[in-house]
């Protein structure tokens, strides 16, 4: 039981120092994988080994970005932008962005900032038109409105009127028909007394005419009768 209580701390402790080792080996890794800066100053001579005596690859001006391959105290190997690989002094070298790219960076935001001003500007302008624009057309539909509901209440009395006088021209057209017909039974009535009229007349002439030949006849007789007598 001791033995196996007192390998695990020493095995722990083991593996501990394993994983620290291998940070710290990985701290080199994660600065050289960083992105420097040449400081200020003038084309700082890129070279092929750790000294002035060697032959100079590459003429680097101030503020080029480059990669950190390998770190050393005076001296450091580099890769520009334009693949060369070689050896600059450290001390012109720095972590910290270049000032002039800094400017450069915040003058390219100030473009975009501008352009994007410009250009929220021209929506506001073309917002603020078409809201114009909205309002114009909402006053005159407004406008229109009113006029159709004036029309529509116009309409609607004259709907009225004519209801009513449809209704009277019905009424009118009801009477008429029943004059007419009123007027149709009177001369049927009419008709029918004159063709009685005439018949009475008739029936009077032809009375008379029989009344006269029978006077007639009845002198003719007694006249006849005193002539024989005398």
């Amino acid at each position: 039981m001791y033995s196996v209580m007192t390998t695990r701390p020493k095995a722990f402790k083991f593996y501990f120092i394993l994983v620290c080792l291998s940070f710290i080996l990985t701290i080199p890794a994660l600065c050289l994988s960083e992105t420097w800066y040449v400081v200020p100053h003038a084309e700082i001579p890129l070279r092929t080994g750790q000294g002035t005596e060697y032959r100079i690859i590459e003429l680097i001006p101030d503020g080029t970005s480059v990669k950190l391959l390998e770190d050393g105290e005076k001296w450091v190997k580099i890769q520009t932008p334009k693949g060369n690989t070689g050896w600059i002094l450290k001390r012109y070298l720095s972590s910290s962005t270049p000032l002039k790219l800094v400017v450069a960076s915040l003058n390219n935001e100030k473009e975009q900032l501008s352009n994007r001003l410009a250009a929220l500007s021209s929506n506001f302008k073309q917002i603020k038109e078409d809201r114009d624009e909205c309002h114009r057309k909402l006053s005159s539909c407004q406008a229109q409105k009113t006029k159709l509901q004036t029309d529509y209440d116009l309409l609607k009395e004259d709907s009225a009127d004519v209801l009513r006088i449809k209704q009277a021209l019905d009424n009118a057209t009801n009477e008429l028909n029943i004059t007419k017909q009123k007027l149709a039974s009177l001369r049927e009535e009419n008709l029918h007394l004159k063709n009685n009229e005439r018949i009475k007349w008739f029936l009077a002439g032809g009375g008379i005419l029989l009344l006269g030949w029978l006077i007639g006849l009845l002198m003719g007789r007694s006249k006849r009768r005193r002539s024989s007598l005398l």
